[in-house]
């Protein structure tokens, strides 16, 4: 069902119990969201009426693992990493999640603490909404409940897709992947910057900040140049990175393997311009 954006025709800028500004912008990502495409007006309005939009510098953490569980979260801007702190003092990245993604919805139906952790990687916005009146909502009204549940089996589909990469494709394609997942319409060509650090990028993504190096190289073959002195990355051939992200794991490492070869074999090349 196509959401209602017919309430911000006429939408001027205004406040969320006298917090940050809720902005046009805002309510398209809040109304296009899975948790609230298919809610009525008049339940939207309520629920985004008990809510404040706030603010989270990069590494601000928003919840720690073991923390009572008292906010739902929706990211309207910025990358916020889920992630569980490991016995050995390391951090298990679980998920980055983006622009009109929920954070902390599970928790909060099921109640107690945190099993996770939230962090900001990048500046960040955020819709937040208390527990009481979400529960309330979930509880009175069968469209939240139905929308809930459609965001929950979304992000189970997302994480058997993420095991299936990392069970399946090769390095280079998890990266493409991501690159790709960055481009939001088709296009031929695109400069794309990564929205966080290299080494949180890596664990995201299954492997160690020199393999995603490597990785990057090995992309050069399908378009891919990212400049040393900035996060940018130009994608020079999109539809030739598609294919190669679709394709078969052992037909991606042969292809991967002669691109290699034939590399050590060239000269060294200088520093590319970028498409802009």
């Amino acid at each position: 069902m196509r959401p209602n954006l017919d309430m911000f025709d006429n939408f001027n800028e205004s406040r969320l119990n006298n917090h940050e500004f809720i902005t046009a912008e805002d309510m398209e990502t809040i109304v296009r969201s899975a948790l609230f495409a298919n809610l009525p007006d008049d339940s939207r309005e309520w629920l985004l009426g008990q809510a404040s939009v706030v603010t989270h510098a990069s590494k601000d953490i928003l919840f720690q693992q073991g923390q009572a569980a008292k906010y739902f979260y929706l990211l309207l801007d910025g990358w916020v990493k889920i992630f569980r702190n490991m016995p050995d003092n390391t951090q298990a990245i679980l998920a980055i999640r983006k622009n009109g993604e929920p954070i902390a919805d599970t928790t909060i139906i099921i109640g107690g603490n945190h099993t996770t952790g939230a962090e900001a990687v990048s500046d960040a916005r955020l819709l937040q909404i208390p527990a009481k009146p979400f529960l309330k909502l979930l509880r009175e009204d069968s469209a939240f409940s139905m929308s809930i549940l459609d965001s929950v089996s979304q992000r189970i589909l997302e994480m058997d897709l993420r095991l299936e990469r990392l069970q399946v494709h090769s390095v280079p394609q998890r990266f493409g992947d991501f690159l790709l997942s960055l481009i939001g319409t088709e296009k031929k060509m695109a400069m794309v910057e990564l929205p966080f650090d290299k080494s949180l990028l890596a664990a995201s993504l299954g492997m160690k900040p020199e393999t995603l190096s490597r990785a990057q190289s090995m992309l050069k073959e399908y378009g891919v140049r990212a400049d040393p002195y900035s996060k940018k990355v130009a994608l020079y051939d999109i539809p030739k990175l598609r294919r190669y992200c679709r394709q078969g794991a052992r037909k991606a490492q042969r292809q991967d393997r002669a691109a290699t070869t034939r590399k050590r074999g060239s000269p060294s090349s200088k520093r590319l311009h970028l498409v802009g």
